[in-house]
């Protein structure tokens, strides 16, 4: 969760931004739904940290931190940090439908912007946007 100012001083919009949530489905390590809630975040850095409950061996190492924040760039911009696009992104289980759906506040109003592939579509507040 972040939140970002402009200072209304120099005359310019003051804009408060949040992250509610964010819901993984067949992203890369990710199999399945996850559900990640910020709602009671607060304002300040976190820290990502992993355990491996698949191989015990590996402790935080492919564990998902990664792949959580590829998820939130991917959803938002089409692509992760990395550069991976659709096709890149499936979950390496070979799952078929994958989908991303982060929920943010701006000013207070609550927006949904979700991502999927299988098939291939982009939405913002429900509506169907041009990729």
């Amino acid at each position: 969760p972040s939140t970002s100012r402009k200072t209304a001083s120099r005359n310019k919009t003051v804009m408060k931004l949040s992250f509610q949530y964010l819901w993984i489905t067949n992203f890369l390590s990710y199999r399945g739904n996850h559900e990640f809630n910020f709602d009671d975040f607060q304002i300040g850095m976190h820290f990502i940290r992993g355990k491996n409950l698949t191989n015990a061996r590996l402790d935080a190492n492919d564990a998902g931190k990664s792949s959580l924040l590829g998820a939130l760039s991917w959803c938002l911009y089409g692509k992760t940090p990395a550069g991976q696009k659709n096709q890149e992104v499936k979950p390496w289980s070979g799952e078929t439908n994958t989908s991303v759906v982060v929920g943010i506040k701006i000013d207070g109003k609550k927006h949904k912007i979700e991502r999927s592939i299988g098939p291939n579509a982009l939405k913002i507040d429900e509506k169907t946007c041009n990729q």
